[in-house]
């Protein structure tokens, strides 16, 4: 069985049509989660806290939109854990994403023992919900 992961995952590679971006996959939970958002409101995730950096006025592509305050707040074990799953959720999904960055879309940044593993994620439900949630914790 491993061998076939292996020779699919090599074709994979070969033709440009898989991403391995999983962070299960190296059985190592990531340090940091970095998440821009569709307005590119910027959340760092580690395993205890959520910085949130909102977007200014003159930041914002039109000149109008205000992402808020600054904000980060503490968060449990298992919050970090729900978080991750919602994370892992969306590397897994390949349907979902998408190779340029447009408006609306998510930018979604792993990173395990300093390697960054970027991915661009479409506005969908998955985005929608893994945005809620971020809201809803930093209310």
């Amino acid at each position: 069985m491993k061998n076939i992961i292996l020779i699919f995952a090599l074709f994979a590679a070969q033709f440009g049509i898989a991403q391995t971006v999983t962070t299960t996959a190296n059985k190592t939970n990531p340090e940091k989660i970095i998440y821009s958002d569709g307005n590119s409101n910027n959340y760092i995730i580690t395993t205890d806290s959520i910085d949130y950096i909102p977007v200014k006025t003159q930041e914002s592509s039109s000149g109008n939109y205000n992402g808020g305050v600054r904000k980060k707040i503490y968060i449990s074990p298992s919050t970090f854990t729900q978080i991750l799953k919602e994370v892992e959720n969306l590397y897994a999904n390949i349907s979902i994403q998408t190779k340029t960055r447009e408006k609306t879309s998510g930018a979604l940044t792993a990173i395990t023992n300093n390697k960054r593993n970027p991915v661009i994620i479409k506005q969908s439900p998955e985005q929608e919900k893994f945005e809620k949630l971020l809201n809803d914790l930093i209310k």
